[in-house]
């Protein structure tokens, strides 16, 4: 019940995060786009609390418990310090399974050239490079990190934050046990290579917001009827770790993962029909002790349907409160179709052998959501609900037959998905 309650409350507050309106003044800024007032970037931040209940979705808090918190302090006009701490539990939070601890000093460019000429305020908004250090600690092993990192963040409204960032990270490991897959207690080091997005809840001063500059932002009385959705918060990783196995091999790892959607009005009514295309692709030239060749080792691809409809909005619709388009709460049902491809090791007749899965899975699924769009073409769409495994056509332990599936998306949409008109 608690989990519950729990789940509930950060569903709301990200509702809150998306939906809530703020009202921009323009006292000491030459000139507001609608994109400025959304991203408020007339208004004073020294401070940003941010906090990251999820890793894709709610269920990663529920089931995972893994959830950020940090606060991100202003130094001078152009520099800002972020301590940052991550936790990992089990058991109902009652144990912790491990811990990260990270700070990054970050420069904000042309910041004070900005400031001066009226063109912003002194907040936490801009494109940014930084250096980032880092500790962990988990029952397996401790870790130290350090790298740069480059992006562009924006306070959105209220109680978020944007941020898209590059970065360069390098960490060494020192195992406290031996490897599960070695049986040594060799230490290696990590290279990884990212891009990404941060979408999550963030908390500064509140400004009191009217209805003036609502609807230019979020697009109200907009009518549409379809569109490709390009969700920006997956992220893409290139690793390379030196000394894992015996030996002091080099291992390469290529994990991409992709989503993209397109959701079709049915006959102008409050229905809709989405199809979600999910992926997690991971190449490398390492299979478990043995090396390999650099090559795909892990497939998963999910094929969403699900027909959606949008509560209320036809009420607002003749009351003149919205247009006929893809915003607001929706009621869901679907299905979900998983092709998952993996390798994993068996005990054969004594002896470990290199085992190909290939798995078919079928579910069903049936939840609620909330999507809106915003400035000219961005999007949010969180979506919470269960899934119930119809068909497999391989025994997987690792799928419950009832579980919790969530996602929180926030990206592009587009008319036409090979003549895109992107902007953030």
């Amino acid at each position: 019940m608690k989990q519950l309650l729990l789940m509930m409350l950060l569903l709301f507050t990200s509702l809150r995060a998306s939906s809530q309106l703020s009202t921009v003044s323009s006292d000491s800024i030459n000139y507001l786009t609608a994109e400025d007032e959304a991203f408020m970037i007339d208004k004073k931040t020294n401070y940003l609390i941010k906090f990251n209940p999820v890793l894709s979705g709610i269920e990663s808090l529920i089931d995972q418990k893994v959830f950020t918190i940090g606060i991100e302090k202003k130094i001078g006009k152009a520099f800002s310090i972020t301590p940052t701490i991550t936790f990992n539990y089990t058991n109902n939070f009652e144990e912790l399974n491990s811990y990260n601890v990270n700070l990054e000093l970050r420069y904000f460019f042309e910041m004070k050239k900005r400031i001066k000429q009226n063109l912003q305020a002194s907040n936490l908004s801009g494109k940014y490079i930084s250096i980032l250090t880092g500790l962990g600690s988990s029952n397996l092993f401790d870790n130290f990190s350090y790298g740069i990192k480059a992006g562009t963040q924006k306070r959105f409204l209220n109680y978020g934050y944007f941020d898209n960032y590059f970065s360069i990270t390098i960490s060494d490991f020192n195992y406290e046990q031996p490897s599960p897959i070695s049986g040594t207690l060799s230490d290696f080091r990590t290279i990884s290579i990212s891009t990404g997005m941060d979408a999550a809840i963030g908390f500064g001063k509140n400004y009191k917001i009217n209805e003036g500059t609502k609807c230019p932002i979020l697009r109200c009385h907009q009518d549409r009827y379809s569109g490709w959705k390009i969700n920006l918060r997956r992220f893409t990783r290139l690793t390379i770790a030196n000394n894992q196995f015996p030996g002091d091999r080099t291992i390469t790892s290529l994990f991409l993962n992709p989503n993209l959607s397109h959701e079709q009005k049915l006959f102008g009514s409050m229905v809709s029909m989405n199809w979600d295309f999910d992926s997690q692709i991971n190449f490398s030239n390492s299979s478990f002790y043995e090396n390999t060749s650099f090559e795909l080792k892990y497939l998963n691809l999910e094929l969403h349907g699900e027909l959606r409809y949008y509560v209320g909005q036809k009420k607002r619709i003749l009351q003149g409160q919205s247009g006929n388009n893809l915003s607001g709460l929706y009621l869901n049902i679907g299905s979900i179709f998983s092709i998952e491809n993996y390798e994993s090791l068996e005990v054969l007749n004594g002896e470990i052998n290199l085992k190909q899965n290939n798995d078919r899975l079928l579910d069903f699924a049936i939840g609620f959501g909330y999507q809106k769009e915003f400035l000219r073409n961005m999007y949010i769409d969180l979506d919470l609900g269960i899934a119930k495994n119809v068909y497999e056509n391989n025994f997987n332990p690792r799928r419950d037959d009832l579980r919790l599936i969530s996602e929180i998306k926030v990206g592009f949409v587009f008319d036409n998905l090979f003549q895109p008109d992107a902007k953030f």
